[in-house]
């Protein structure tokens, strides 16, 4: 039985995406970008989360509201609706940080490209380091950019080690960062399963870390440390 309303609710999903990505398109090619933002945080995300039954909420946005300059938001990673969840909850424009072989999806690939998403290359590391450099001119222009520095989805529902490189740009580039915990979208979507599940989704933002304060440490410190912010923040919803 949920066999078959998973197929629904795949088709369902993956049309609307690709309804809204043609939206998107039509928009940007009227240099209407704030009408792009609008279509993914009012219609896209929204509407997928209700699809698949999942209720979100979030603790302590107000935290994000008096953000003078642009940030790093680092995430935990457990499932591909983390993504869904931080842009419904986030009152903030923002532009992640992706894989390169995102690049790669029909449409969704496209899309990201078309509203500056920044790819990593992660088998290529100075084409990697090129993509960092990118993010940092991306943050400097007033973006807000995400992260999930473990580098993929976890699969055992625990955080795994921080990688460095978006840390070694909040270091070099003195980008202050908001520690992030995602729960519950691992039960609405297991990571690298085709199971979809109605569940509860809880965003929850940590206090602002200040990249000067880690001037003098080394970037494995800094990783470490928001490591723990999130891992603290995960524990406490």
């Amino acid at each position: 039985m949920w066999f078959l309303i998973n197929i629904i609710q795949a088709l369902l999903l993956f049309l609307w995406t690709i309804f809204l990505i043609i939206g998107v398109f039509v928009v940007l090619l009227l240099k209407q970008r704030r009408a792009a933002f609008f279509i993914v945080e009012k219609l896209w995300s929204p509407v997928l989360l209700f699809i698949v039954g999942a209720k979100i909420k979030s603790i302590d946005k107000e935290k994000v509201f008096n953000l003078k300059e642009p940030v790093i938001f680092a995430s935990n990673h457990q499932s591909n609706f983390d993504i869904t969840s931080i842009i419904n909850q986030t009152p903030k424009h923002l532009h992640f940080i992706a894989k390169q072989e995102i690049k790669k999806v029909p449409f969704l690939g496209q899309y990201t490209a078309a509203m500056g998403m920044i790819f990593i290359d992660r088998k290529n590391k100075e084409k990697a380091k090129e993509s960092l450099q990118k993010a940092g001119d991306l943050i400097r222009s007033g973006r807000d950019v995400v992260v999930f520095p473990e580098g993929t989805r976890s699969k055992d529902g625990k955080i795994h080690q921080f990688k460095r490189g978006a840390f070694i740009l909040a270091k070099e580039g003195k980008v202050n960062v908001i520690p992030v915990a995602i729960k519950g979208t691992n039960k609405v979507n297991p990571a690298g399963k085709f199971k979809l599940r109605p569940g509860n989704i809880t965003v929850k933002y940590g206090d602002l870390i200040l990249a000067k304060d880690f001037e003098d440490k080394t970037v494995e410190e800094f990783a470490n440390f928001v490591q723990s912010k999130v891992e603290k923040l995960y524990d406490t919803i």
